[in-house]
């Protein structure tokens, strides 16, 4: 049976795994970026399996055990004998990659893996979705009964475009159209109204719920009728050249897109048409969807630039929410780098920023879970600096590059921060960092 759905693949291999009184754990879900599917986890003891949508037609699968030096290795599958076959090998009987050679495995430093916690359903920096919408978290306490219910990140986002639609339907269905049952205003009505729409030429209708019309295209012949669909209505948009409805559509398609280049693909041209419109909200929005896939490939100076252009563009905005999230956004990649000080001080502005607009719960998890994992004390990271006070220090790249931040700082102001970033550096004892501040070191006599 070919795979369909990671989320029923999950149920089977669990129920298999029970039927051979196997103590499988899981599942656990990881997600680099909103709107796409996320990667499932399984796993028993400290060997792991993760899985993810590499294309339309083929499953990624990555096998790791923590307790050997050996690199994770992946592989592609379709069907869910092999997966399980997988899972069944390699977690229950300790089998090796060598042991499964009837798989092509590559064995490189592009692993998952690195990114993913012991177990996989712990706090995780780098869950966006948990970051910004997870359950709270908190530090462990002597005696505290460990809740290991594992949190499906995907059912996070389905609710927020549902609310979304909601509001939607609210909008324009008074009073109902004609046709229209008795479920308008439920979950069940979302479709409905997408067909009262489709029958009625209504595009702007149409546009503005296909992200969430989406979700309900569960089969792979649903979503492969939605894509049809989509193309058709972003094609009459374009010739038309109704420009917010054509990048609705977009990115409703970068939704139901498996393959990570042809969503950064849609993303760009969304981004190419928001940024035309002076969009400034949708150009960051779109932004940080892209950094998103960069993220999940590992460019990570390209995840900066997006991350930092993202920023700009939501101060641009004064959009207090928007701003808040992007600091979150970079705090989360200076964990990646290491960055742990760093990390927790834009975390800790991050939440000042989103208590304004009652929404801090999703920084101040994310902050005491940083703080507490990597031991970052609070007079460590507690400042009054503002939000572009501490972009500039963190991220200011010095040398003469032009654009770095992409933000309008003044040139002392930056200077100052490279300073007192480099001489705190110095005073910590990180010698190597700090010499890695300056462009060429032995210009400056540095042995």
């Amino acid at each position: 049976m070919r795979i369909d759905d990671l989320d029923n693949l999950s149920e089977i291999l669990l129920t298999r795994a029970k039927s051979t009184g196997f103590d499988l754990q899981g599942p656990a879900w990881i997600e680099y970026g909103f709107g796409w599917e996320p990667t499932l986890s399984l796993w028993s003891g400290r060997r792991r399996t993760h899985l993810w949508w590499e294309s339309h037609e083929w499953v990624g699968v990555e096998v790791a055990d923590l307790d050997t030096m050996e690199k994770p290795g992946r592989t592609l599958i379709q069907t869910v004998d092999e997966a399980w076959e997988i899972v069944d090998r390699f977690l229950r009987q300790g089998h090796t990659i060598e042991d499964l050679s009837n798989y092509s495995w590559q064995v490189d430093n592009l692993d998952l893996d690195k990114f993913i916690p012991q177990p996989p359903n712990s706090p995780n920096p780098a869950n966006i979705a948990e970051l910004l919408q997870g359950p709270g978290w908190e530090p462990p306490q002597e005696n505290r009964r460990k809740d290991d219910k594992p949190v499906e990140l995907r059912k996070i986002n389905q609710r927020r475009m549902l609310a979304k639609a909601q509001r939607l339907i609210r909008k324009y269905t008074q009073p109902n159209p004609p046709g229209m049952g008795p479920h308008v205003r439920s979950d069940e009505g979302i479709p409905e109204v997408w067909a009262w729409a489709e029958a009625t030429g209504r595009t702007g209708i149409l546009s503005a719920l296909a992200q969430t019309a989406c979700v309900f295209a569960k089969s792979p012949e649903d979503r492969q009728s939605m894509c049809v669909k989509l193309r058709r209505f972003a094609e009459q948009a374009k010739v038309e050249k109704r420009w917010k409805e054509y990048t609705g559509f977009l990115m409703a398609l970068a939704k139901l897109e498996n393959g990570k280049a042809d969503k950064l693909a849609l993303y760009e041209e969304s981004l190419e048409v928001y940024t035309r419109l002076d969009d400034w909200a949708g150009e960051a929005i779109c932004t940080s969807l892209a950094a998103g896939i960069y993220r999940y490939w590992r460019r990570l100076d390209q995840v900066r630039r997006l991350y930092l252009r993202s920023y700009r563009l939501w101060a641009k905005a004064q959009h207090k929410k928007g701003i808040g999230g992007s600091l979150g956004q970079l705090a989360d990649l200076l964990v990646l780098e290491g960055r742990y000080v760093d990390a927790c001080r834009l975390a800790y502005r991050s939440q000042k920023v989103l208590a304004q607009t009652g929404g801090k719960t999703g920084a101040r998890d994310f902050l005491n879970y940083i703080s507490y994992k990597y031991k970052i004390a609070p007079e460590q990271y507690e400042t009054k600096k503002t939000a572009e006070e501490l972009i500039s220090e963190v991220f200011w790249a010095p040398g003469g590059n032009e654009n770095v931040l992409e933000i309008s700082v003044s040139p002392l102001a930056a200077f100052t921060g490279f300073v007192r970033r480099w001489l705190s550096l110095l005073a910590a004892g990180r010698l190597e960092e700090a010499a890695n501040l300056i462009d060429e070191p032995n210009n400056y006599g540095l042995q």
